[in-house]
């Protein structure tokens, strides 16, 4: 379970969130939207510990976000941007290391499981062996989806990730993350196809 407690952040001298609170269940998916500015991505970034409250405390399955816990925090948690940059190097050479991390090895992924997600969104098996800089925006965006898929955290962070895909491949991965996938999943988005989609809760930054 995710709680945001009477939070307040303010950047240069500016309101962004004041006494919000918000509750997520573990499992719960939900939409967050509303215009720029109103503090969408702010709400990730608390979780993530990149940015601190001014006043309240955000929860994490009974672990107050600080910086002493922000690490252990972190572990639960697989965060997906509009744009993907994983660094320099081949695809396959490029995931290897991000499991070679103690954290992630228990997760190191089989080449068949590898394989399988690369199919099912509809990415070519043999991207694996090309440089990640030459990737297209699009292809980078399933890369970053299908690493967040492999490293199996509680709670996915998902910010404009379909942005760069077309109708059929937006409507595969808000398949997978709202219908197929148990954990909880945040997402921020301005597809309409993550918010007609069952079973998910909208949270509207501008109503608030």
């Amino acid at each position: 379970m995710i709680r945001y407690e009477n939070i307040a952040v303010t950047f240069d001298g500016r309101s962004i969130l004041r006494n919000f609170d918000l509750t997520i269940r573990t499992g719960e998916k939900v939409i967050i939207r509303g215009k720029s500015g109103r503090g969408k991505t702010t709400l990730l970034n608390l979780l993530l510990g990149f940015v601190r409250p001014d006043e309240g405390q955000v929860i994490l399955d009974g672990i107050k976000i600080t910086p002493e816990t922000i690490w252990s925090v972190r572990t639960r948690l697989a965060f997906v941007g509009q744009s993907v940059d994983l660094g320099k190097g081949k695809v396959r050479e490029l995931l290897e290391q991000i499991f070679d991390y103690d954290v992630n090895r228990p997760h190191k992924p089989t080449e068949s499981g590898i394989h399988r997600l690369f199919e099912q969104f509809d990415l070519d098996p043999d991207k694996l062996d090309k440089d990640f800089g030459d990737l297209s925006g699009g292809e980078k965006q399933r890369v970053g989806i299908i690493l967040a898929i492999l490293l199996k955290r509680k709670v996915y962070l998902l910010d404009e990730v379909t942005s760069a895909l077309d109708k059929t491949l937006k409507e595969k991965v808000i398949r997978y993350f709202l219908s197929d996938c148990p954990e909880t999943v945040i997402a921020i988005s301005h597809d309409k196809g993550w918010e007609t989609a069952g079973g998910v809760r909208i949270i509207d930054l501008g109503e608030l």
